[in-house]
């Protein structure tokens, strides 16, 4: 081979090691650094595709940002979050899944009947948090 054909041959051989690409977006469904709604907790992504749902995995959050009307699927899992407010999510009549796995989050600092407010949740995930037993009361 040539020098001349090296090139050449660099660029046919590309192909075979740049055949895929693998990115965030493989790994949940959504680019997570692409653009985000209006309507976010600054902190966290609601990606254009999916307008009601709010992403804020992996962010280290030891409190659950203010979640903006219209939100159907809260995504807080792998976070520090210790408690949970009363009020935390009275402005949210419309939430349908919670995520909350993996945080820190403790019996005695989920305060007063927060889930049960929830009329339309379908789905909390809480496992992997510091209970010492079942949350509730549930809608």
């Amino acid at each position: 081979m040539t020098l001349n054909s090296l090139p050449i041959f660099l660029v046919l051989i590309s192909g075979i090691f740049c055949q895929y690409d693998y990115g965030p977006a493989d790994d949940y469904g959504y680019d997570p650094f692409g653009p985000s709604t209006a309507v976010c907790a600054p902190e966290c992504n609601c990606p254009l595709s999916y307008p009601t749902a709010m992403y804020c995995d992996n962010l280290k959050l030891k409190t659950i940002p203010i979640v903006p009307s219209g939100i159907k699927y809260l995504y807080l899992r792998n976070n520090m979050i210790e408690a949970i407010e009363e009020n935390t999510f009275d402005n949210v009549t419309d939430l349908q899944w919670l995520i909350l796995d993996h945080n820190h989050l403790e019996n005695s600092k989920i305060k007063g009947r927060v889930f049960s407010k929830l009329k339309n949740l379908k789905k909390l995930h809480i496992n992997y948090n510091n209970l010492t037993e079942a949350v509730g009361p549930l809608p």
